[in-house]
């Protein structure tokens, strides 16, 4: 995943060499300023996925029984309610990149663990 550093995050560059350091102000400053976009992408990423499973016929219901997530927690996912976690977010890219028909969570997650939700 690629996160673009945004316009109004300064981060010190060596005049001479042009290099560019991180100090703990620095690193706080672009953690604040990432998390928004991070959390973004990871919601669209999720909807992408979840819109290929879904076009392969596979119901929300039935995803979320192969993620062993609680039912309903996809469309709170959805809605913007909640935030997935980048494991969930794995585990649906993984479902979605399986040609299987349909693809399995146990597939991607041998011996019956689960994705965290």
């Amino acid at each position: 995943m690629r996160l673009e550093i945004p316009a109004g995050v300064k981060i010190p560059t060596c005049g001479n060499c042009g290099a560019r350091w991180f100090d703990e102000a620095t690193a706080a400053t672009l953690d604040e300023a990432l998390e928004p976009i991070y959390q973004r992408t990871l919601r669209n990423r999720l909807q992408d996925d979840l819109g290929i499973l879904q076009g392969r016929g596979l119901t929300e219901a039935r995803i979320e029984e192969a993620l062993g997530v609680s039912r309903g927690y996809l469309s709170r996912l959805r809605s913007g309610s909640r935030t997935p976690s980048r494991e969930l977010v794995v585990a649906v890219a993984y479902m979605a990149k399986d040609k299987a028909d349909p693809p399995f969570a146990e597939t991607i997650f041998p011996g019956g663990r689960r994705a965290a939700g």
